[in-house]
């Protein structure tokens, strides 16, 4: 009974005076000391030959160790590799002949060891003899069990003779030590990758396979790792388990929160001295001073360009070398990112998350860098100024499709019709004109349309939002590139010249609409009476001439209107808006013809 307590107790009093292990009774203690064996042993002041007296001395019990290291017998002829035992080195030279004589009665696969092959058949049979005295759970194996008791008594008994850290396994061990040498063993037989874990392998062949084994019970989206399919659970639960204990800001991931926490608590003691701002790293500052420097430091060898940092430089020669390697692939969409930060950001349009906020409206954004652009909506800062006509920007994309009104380059040419661009977006969007596919489907009305701006632009028609507000005249509009046209409004200027007879026009689209007039051919024909027009939408128009169609709806009385430029015009009539005012007398008018008319008596 007293042996059967020290199970509940754990009392261990054997202790064995070579390695120090503890034993819960003696018949243990003996049992464990034949390890040592090979030894030569001292007791009291008598020298013992361990095959003689394996137990040690009678009269103390106590045993000493003069460990004779390096004596094995017996040697394999293949590797050289020396066992104490022959026995040893017999099972080993199965590794070297192949020999598995060992075979399993109910599904054939054979082994090298007895042992295995008991081991294996506990498989077949479910049997689990070794039982832990700690949590009681089962296991097949004892060596199993030993591991596993070492979670209860937290014991590490394998060292990183690198570092000094602690693992309770060998392979765990081996798994660290991969760290210090940067041994590599596990490659990729598609990209030639190595890894320093097998597991890491596994999960990069799902790249080259597309495998995705793990899947959603609520949308059946699948993944290629169990951790991206918990991050996109949240989506559907809603759940944010990590919480800033500062501002409660709640985040899906505890990477966000670490970051977030930075605003919080990382002090910023590197100041810019141009323009003040504060950092945490002086690689930042110095980073950042380039900005002001216009430095670039960092050259292409091939090319000869320039670049202010290593990385943009870096994928920038992928252009030459034709390297397209994109391993970081997301789970939900298969959009692939030469970088795990990349993917990172791009999750954060599937998960909505939007960790970012702006102190003056509150809108949130996925990326800390849109956040600054954002900003300078509300501090009114341009820092980008053309160097040609000194007109200022928020944004340096603003700039440079500005930089265009400069300049004749049209480098993108349409492959059907041959008309050339400026900007790649444009020819874009110019090549939905020789589709008729409309993929866009407004969700209310079910209006289809060629391109998702225009979707987004027509959505504004179903919505009583207007959060654009003209800061002369204080009305609202929709979209910003409507607030852009409108304030065009309240200026003289007037960017966009026609080339045969130099008039010029505040928009774009008006300048387009007065190129037809230039034109000798009249392409678009109507059906019902034939008369031909010189650009499609004038047509249009027309075409409400004989079907009666008014589509656009004063607010205010309800009369009808084809044109949607009449209604807004007569619109006026009910709210007063005067948006023409006369630079000289201050006079306000509701149609710039008025305003055009009335400067006459200024001009005398």
């Amino acid at each position: 009974m007293l042996l059967h307590t020290r199970i509940h107790t754990g009392e261990r009093p054997f202790k064995c005076d070579v390695c120090s292990k503890c034993f819960r009774d003696r018949t243990e203690l003996k049992r464990h000391n034949r390890v040592h064996a090979g030894d030569k042993l001292v007791a009291c002041d008598t020298i013992f030959d361990t095959q003689e007296k394996p137990h040690g001395c009678d009269v103390c019990y106590k045993i000493k160790s003069l460990r004779q290291t390096g004596v094995k017998h017996f040697k394999c002829d293949v590797c050289s590799k020396c066992f104490n035992k022959k026995a040893n080195l017999i099972v080993h030279n199965r590794i070297h002949t192949g020999e598995k004589p060992f075979k399993c009665n109910i599904c054939s696969k054979c082994f090298r060891e007895k042992s295995t092959l008991q081991s294996h058949i506990r498989t077949h049979t479910g049997e689990k003899p070794f039982q832990c005295v700690f949590c009681s759970k089962c296991f097949q194996r004892k060596s199993k069990l030993k591991r596993h008791i070492r979670i209860h008594t937290g014991e590490k008994p394998f060292r990183c003779e690198f570092c000094g850290k602690c693992f309770t396994r060998r392979d765990e061990l081996k798994s660290h030590t991969r760290v210090h040498t940067g041994e590599k063993p596990y490659r990729c037989d598609f990209c030639s990758k190595c890894f320093s874990q097998k597991f890491t392998l596994s999960q990069h062949l799902r790249i080259h396979t597309g495998e995705k084994p793990y899947s959603c019970d609520v949308c059946s989206a699948c993944f290629t790792h169990k951790s991206s399919l918990k991050k996109h659970m949240m989506l559907h639960t809603g759940e944010k388990p990590y919480s800033c204990d500062v501002c409660s800001a709640a985040f899906t991931q505890k990477c966000q929160l670490n970051k977030h926490t930075e605003t919080h608590t990382v002090e910023k003691p590197f100041k810019c001295s141009i323009c003040r701002k504060r950092f945490i790293h002086i690689s930042q500052l110095n980073l950042h001073m380039k900005v002001h420097k216009e430095q670039k430091p960092f050259e292409c060898d091939v090319c000869s360009k320039l670049f202010k940092h290593k990385f943009t430089l870096l994928i920038h020669k992928r252009l030459h070398k034709g390297q397209k390697e994109k391993p970081f692939s997301c789970d939900v969409c298969g959009k692939c990112f030469p970088y795990k930060t990349s993917l990172n950001l791009h999750m954060r349009v599937h998960t909505g998350d939007k960790p970012y906020s702006c102190e003056v409206c509150s809108k949130g954004f996925g990326n800390k860098a849109y956040l600054k652009l954002h900003m300078r909506v509300h501090t009114g800062d341009k820092p980008y100024r053309c160097s040609v006509c000194n007109a200022c920007f928020s944004f340096k994309g603003y700039l440079n499709l500005h930089m265009n009104l400069h300049t004749d380059k049209k480098p993108y040419r349409c492959d059907v019709c041959s008309k050339c661009f400026k900007l790649r977006n444009s020819l874009n969007t110019h090549m939905a004109v020789h589709t008729d596919k409309t993929p866009h489907r407004c969700d209310v009305c079910s209006k289809c349309f060629k391109l998702r701006s225009s979707l987004k632009r027509h959505r504004n028609v179903h919505t009583d939002k207007t959060p654009y507000r003209c800061d002369v005249c204080s009305k609202c509009l929709k979209s910003r590139n409507s607030l852009t046209r409108h304030m065009t409004v309240h200026t003289d200027e007037t960017p966009y010249r026609c080339d045969v007879c130099s008039k010029s026009f505040r928009l774009r689209n008006f300048l387009k609409t007065h190129m037809a007039v230039h034109r000798e051919d009249r392409p678009f024909q109507c059906e019902v009476c034939k008369k031909c027009f010189k650009r499609k939408i004038i047509l249009n128009v027309h075409k409400k001439t004989h079907t009666g169609e008014k589509p656009f709806s004063c607010a205010f009385c309800g009369k009808n209107f084809v044109k949607k430029y009449n209604m807004m015009i007569h619109e006026r009539m009910h709210t007063g808006e005067k948006p023409c005012r006369c630079d000289v007398c201050n006079e306000c008018f509701r149609l710039p013809s008025e305003l055009n008319k009335h400067k006459e008596i200024h001009g005398k």
